[in-house]
């Protein structure tokens, strides 16, 4: 993997980070006063998971060359715990490269902003990333944000992507199972 790859969607990362630092400086007192002001920046890797009954995903599947990659943006609930989740499933007949943006939302604010480091994914293999573990009072609505990024190294406008799309999870409610 070159240099050049690694930097252009470290780029691409770092310009998104800056707009956001830019938003919420430019409403630096009206966030003062809102949950937002609180909200996290993270980098996070890909790793193994397991699915449980705490878990809502919203699954989307995408054609790929001759086969498909399903993503998935997830919220978990633990009484008052909560976390996103995003899942890349790849059956598309190679590798794929890819990152995401992995948000979490309460009160219609994103509250954490988690970017998922880019990896290459074999065939047949799934993986996920998570944003940090929050806690909420019972009752309060949190959703799952994924914004995901599917670069084709085969192409000759590598390391461009090919695709890219934001998905939600459903809406779940602290406290309930």
């Amino acid at each position: 993997m070159s240099t050049h790859r690694n930097s252009s969607l470290r780029l691409r990362f770092r310009l998104a980070a800056a707009t956001i630092a830019a938003l919420t400086f430019s409403t630096g007192t009206v966030a003062a006063t809102s949950t937002a002001a609180s909200a996290a920046t993270q980098y996070a890797n890909w790793q193994s998971f397991t699915l449980t009954s705490k878990w809502t995903c919203n699954y989307r599947t995408l054609n790929y060359r001759a086969g498909t990659v399903t993503v998935a943006v997830c919220i978990i609930v633990n009484g008052n715990l909560t976390q996103p989740a995003l899942i890349i499933k790849n059956y598309s007949g190679n590798s794929i490269k890819f990152d995401a943006i992995n948000y979490l939302i309460t009160s219609g604010d994103r509250v954490d902003t988690t970017y998922c480091n880019n990896t290459l994914l074999s065939n047949g293999y799934e993986t996920a990333c998570f944003g940090p573990t929050r806690s909420f009072s019972c009752g309060r609505a949190v959703q799952g944000q994924g914004t995901f990024y599917l670069v084709d190294p085969y192409s000759p406008d590598w390391p461009d992507p090919f695709y890219q799309d934001t998905y939600y999870s459903q809406t779940r409610q602290m406290c309930t199972t």
